[in-house]
C-alpha cells in the first residue's frame, strides 16, 4: 500500500512545473554552444573557410555571423528533432502491450493512467524526476554522435540538445493545454487588427485541428495520432486518423 501511494504521488505534476525545470536549463546550454563556438577558434576558421583574412575585423565578424547561422539551425535541427522522439515514444513505448506484472504496472504509471483518466490535470506532464534519466541520457547520446561520430564538435552537441529539451518542453505543455484549454477560434479571431486577427486564426485554428486530433486518440482509434505538436510524422507513416466517410442517401 505505502509503495503504491508513492509510486501514484510520483506520476502526479503539474503543468508548470516542467517549464520551470527545464527551459532554464534549455536557455543555459544554447548560451553554452553558442559561447564555445565562438570561444574555440571556429569563427575564425569560418571567416577563413570563406577567403577572409583572420587578422581583419571584417573576417571576425563575418565568421561570428556564420557562427551564429549555423548556430541557430543546429538548434532548430535539434527541436525538429524532438518531433521524431516524441512519435517514436508515443507509439512504440507508450503502446506496447507488455506482459509481465512489473512491466504492465511500468506501463500503467508512464501512460495508462493517462488513457483511464485522461482529464486529470496531474497526469498529462512527464514528473521531471523521472524524465531527468531520459533526457541527460540523450545528451550523452548526442555528443557522442552529434559531437563525435559526426565530427561536429561539443558545441554543434550543445546546441542540438538545447534544442530538442526546448522542443519536450513544447510537447509537454501543449498535451497539458489540448486537454485543459477553453477557447472559441471565432471570438479569438475577431480581436485587434487585421494581421493580429489573421494569427490569432491561424494559431488557434491549429490548436482546434490538433486538440481534434489527440482527442480522436483517446476515444476513438488509440493506434493513430501519435504525433501532439506535429502530425507530420502521422501522415509519413500512416498513422493519421482517417476522415470519415460521406453518407450518401
Amino acid at each position: 500500500m505505502t509503495s503504491c501511494f508513492f509510486s501514484q504521488a510520483a506520476t502526479r505534476t503539474p503543468w508548470w512545473l516542467v517549464p520551470c525545470v527545464w527551459l532554464p536549463l534549455a536557455a543555459y546550454t544554447l548560451c553554452l554552444g553558442v559561447h564555445t563556438g565562438i570561444n574555440s577558434g571556429f569563427t575564425s576558421s569560418l571567416a577563413l573557410t570563406f577567403g577572409y583574412d583572420d587578422e581583419g575585423a571584417f573576417g571576425y565578424w563575418f565568421g561570428i555571423s556564420v557562427w551564429l547561422l549555423s548556430a541557430m539551425t543546429t538548434w532548430c535541427a535539434g527541436y525538429w528533432f524532438w518531433g521524431v522522439l516524441e512519435y517514436t515514444f508515443h507509439r512504440f513505448a507508450f503502446h506496447v502491450a507488455p506482459c509481465s506484472y512489473w512491466g504492465i504496472t511500468a506501463h500503467f504509471l508512464m501512460h495508462g493512467c493517462h488513457h483511464k483518466a485522461p482529464l486529470d490535470g496531474l497526469r498529462l506532464v512527464f514528473p521531471p524526476t523521472a524524465s531527468a534519466p531520459i533526457i541527460f541520457g540523450f545528451w550523452k547520446v548526442f555528443k557522442y554522435v552529434v559531437g563525435g561520430y559526426l565530427g561536429c564538435g561539443d558545441a554543434a552537441a550543445t546546441l542540438f540538445w538545447s534544442g530538442c529539451l526546448a522542443g519536450y518542453v513544447a510537447y509537454d505543455c501543449t498535451h497539458y493545454f489540448l486537454h485543459h484549454w477553453e477557447f472559441e477560434p471565432r471570438k479569438e479571431g475577431r480581436r485587434g487588427g487585421s494581421l493580429t486577427s489573421a494569427v490569432s486564426q491561424w494559431y488557434t485554428g491549429t490548436l482546434r485541428k490538433a486538440r481534434s486530433t489527440h482527442m480522436a486518440h483517446h476515444y476513438d482509434d488509440s493506434d493513430t495520432s501519435f504525433g501532439i505538436t506535429s502530425g507530420v510524422f502521422d501522415r509519413v507513416f500512416g498513422t493519421a486518423p482517417k476522415k470519415p466517410k460521406a453518407k450518401t442517401t
